[in-house]
């Protein structure tokens, strides 16, 4: 549903429709990180509920859906002055830094799966996004640091993550709000250290290690 012309009366009709309580209503237009796929049809925009109708579509409402972008979708709260952030959560990933055992070349894929792994995107990474990497990794948080990787690190891999928002206190990075849309380039790839506020330059290994089905210091050497 479109953010264009919604009110607070369609807001109370929206919960109507869902069941839920229209004692307090609120909405929203939804944040970068919060939006559906880019190729998800829109339905509804240009809403006139009066408040009293049963359901949305009972509304007067626009007869065609034109220029309303996954960014132009609306988020509401039933029985709350305000909408929260959404929690857009995936399924569990497994971490690894490429580069050296507490920095490096941040990687990711899920967990059990023989899937590539992928590289995560630096649109919206920052220092809470840095603390959960090291927190997934079973390293030190108490001092970390992050960065867009050089030149002589890009590598052709696809991007698992993107538009991640942590506040910092997450088990793992597949906990915090994040893009449903993953896509950048090859030189736009977070880097991260836990331990130093500093990435260091690494050599690009002509091979790589993890050790697997433990922790960051003992498991299974692939």
């Amino acid at each position: 549903v479109c953010n264009r012309g919604f009110s607070d009366r369609d807001a109370t009709v929206a919960c109507r429709s869902l069941n839920l309580s229209t004692t307090t209503t609120s909405y929203r237009t939804v944040h970068f990180a919060e939006r559906g796929s880019y190729s998800q049809p829109s339905y509804m925009t240009d809403l006139g509920c009066s408040g009293t109708e049963r359901a949305l579509h009972n509304c007067r409402q626009s007869g065609r859906v034109r220029n309303c972008g996954a960014t132009d979708a609306v988020a509401v709260s039933c029985g709350a002055s305000a909408v929260s952030p959404l929690l857009i959560t995936r399924d569990a990933h497994e971490y690894r830094l490429v580069g050296s055992t507490a920095f490096g070349r941040l990687e990711t894929r899920p967990v059990g799966s023989w899937n590539s792994w992928g590289t995560v995107c630096t649109y919206g990474f920052g220092l809470p996004e840095a603390i959960v990497v090291c927190r997934s990794l079973n390293l030190t948080t108490t001092t970390v640091g992050y960065r867009g990787i050089s030149d002589s690190d890009q590598v052709s891999k696809q991007p698992k993550m993107a538009g991640l928002a942590c506040d910092g206190t997450e088990a793992a990075l597949h906990n915090c709000t994040q893009s449903s849309e993953v896509r950048c380039a090859s030189d736009q790839v977070v880097a991260v250290s836990c331990g130093s506020t500093y990435v260091p330059e690494y050599p690009p290994p002509s091979y790589e290690y993890r050790l697997a089905g433990g922790n960051a210091t003992l498991g299974r050497l692939e």
